[in-house]
């Protein structure tokens, strides 16, 4: 019997520093992602970001897997040497490492930055333009939502889509919950309880430890009759926080 405890279902890219900061009770940690992501940009949409990316003035990184997909789209489409010139954003350490391996440096306003901290570091500046925004295929993100409310030009440019599970890699995962000693599940957005249930169906979430991402989560949660022990604020930071004091 496996004596991993905690369940995790986000994908890796999403959450480097959570996973980090879990180092210690590592042996505790059943991660299996249930969101899976892959390359995948248009071909007409290439074409335009290609011809006006000297136009952007920033390009705004929400999260790891983002940034990843798009300079891959830059190295395929010899757009990196452009990519220099423009004023990049980042929210999290491990996006900003990612960017400095290409030589690209990356701004990042505080350390696990949200979306608001993007925007008022963007508004404190004294540069203006508009702005780049990489994206997921069918997932609506924070940060260009903000832009467009203060009327700020952002191009959302779609660098990949998420994929479904193999059968192999969905019966991989049961059997690796069927051997595990579950006690907490983390629901990292609400989307990962639909997840969750449809991968495990036969998992009693009345008999484990849920612990909600933020407030949202966890009236959604509520809604569906499933109970809450925690409560996070809306970060992996504040996350892996309640992690660390039930289980440190």
């Amino acid at each position: 019997m496996n004596k991993a405890a905690i369940l995790l279902t986000a994908n890796k890219a999403d959450c480097p520093h959570f996973l980090s900061r879990l180092k210690e009770i590592n042996n505790l940690l059943l991660h299996l992602p249930l969101e899976k992501y892959e390359h995948y940009v248009e071909g007409e949409e290439s074409r335009i970001t290609a011809e006006k990316l000297d136009e952007f003035v920033f390009v705004v990184y929400g999260n790891l897997r983002n940034a990843r997909h798009f300079l891959q789209w830059a190295e395929e489409n010899n757009r990196l040497d452009e990519c220099k010139n423009r004023i990049h954003i980042v929210t999290d350490p491990a996006t900003s490492d990612l960017l400095e391996k290409h030589s690209l440096p990356a701004i990042m306003p505080r350390e696990f930055a949200k979306g608001i901290d993007v925007i008022e570091f963007m508004l404190r500046i004294s540069t203006e333009g508009s702005v780049l925004y990489p994206t997921t295929d069918s997932h609506t993100e924070e940060i260009p939502g903000l832009l467009k409310e203060l009327e700020m030009p952002v191009t959302e440019f779609t660098v990949c889509r998420e994929r479904t599970l193999t059968g192999d890699e969905l019966q991989k995962y049961r059997k690796n919950l069927q051997n595990s000693e579950l006690e907490t599940i983390l629901f990292h957005n609400r989307s990962s309880l639909r997840r969750i249930k449809l991968a495990f169906p036969d998992l009693d979430l009345s008999q484990t430890k849920n612990i909600a991402a933020d407030r949202g989560v966890a009236e959604f949660m509520e809604k569906e009759k499933i109970p809450v022990a925690e409560t996070a604020s809306g970060t992996w930071l504040s996350l892996s926080d309640v992690v660390l004091e039930l289980y440190l």
